[in-house]
């Protein structure tokens, strides 16, 4: 490695999952949950504990993955100096290579650019990018009572929160987004609806961040 470059690794640092406590809306009683890559108690496990309590479940998970891939961005790390390129500036990400043990895709953290007699030379921080902890929410079932209501678009319904796509149809690509009001846009009946997420909601505040295609009994 360039003695221009610094290295820095802890992979010993990496979080496989973490553990946190909510607040149970019937008596505030806390309850452990844990959200992870692999089991808890699975070889190589390395579990983050959360000394802080969510408002719910929901709020639980999604913070510990939150807290968990932020301390994963700090695991591993590389600086240096590299010929001048516009292209590398903060928030690109690239692939190091011919560096050993420091090869990796790396998420550009700065970019500075220094002009001197001697020329011009371009400064990079970055961090080695590292599988993410996601959560996605299954949908609250929707009560008995409102299993036969005739949903149109247009109505303004609650998001249980959950998987939002972006198309209608078996196998497209989805994110978890948050629960709150939205808006129906399309439905089931819409031209060239897929079925599989067979409604297409908005959100109406930034209560909730759903902007696209979500499954049946999601929203009530």
């Amino acid at each position: 490695m360039d003695d221009n470059w610094e290295y820095e690794d802890a992979l010993v640092g990496i979080y496989t999952g973490a553990r946190i406590s909510y607040k149970s809306g019937n008596d505030s009683e806390e309850i452990s949950v844990y959200v992870g890559m692999k089991a808890e108690n699975a070889a190589g496990s390395r579990v983050l504990k959360i000394d802080e309590t969510a408002d719910s479940v929901s709020d639980a998970y999604h913070k510990a993955a939150a807290k968990v891939n932020r301390s994963n961005e700090s695991a591993t790390k590389l600086s240096g100096e590299i010929w001048p390129n516009p292209k590398i500036c903060a928030g690109a990400t690239v692939r190091v290579k011919g560096m050993g043990k420091a090869n990796g895709k790396y998420f550009v953290e700065k970019s500075t650019i220094e002009v001197s007699g001697s020329g011009t030379k371009q400064n990079v921080e970055m961090h080695r990018c590292q599988r993410r902890l996601s959560y996605a929410p299954k949908a609250a079932p929707i009560p008995a009572s409102q299993t036969s209501r005739n949903y149109k678009t247009g109505d303004i319904v609650n998001f249980s929160g959950g998987m939002h796509y972006v198309s209608s149809h078996p196998g497209a690509k989805g994110q978890s987004a948050k629960a709150g009001p939205a808006k129906i846009t399309l439905g089931p009946d819409s031209a060239g609806n897929g079925k599989a997420h067979p409604w297409h909601l908005v959100h109406t505040d930034n209560t909730s961040n759903v902007y696209g295609w979500v499954d049946e009994g999601s929203f009530s």
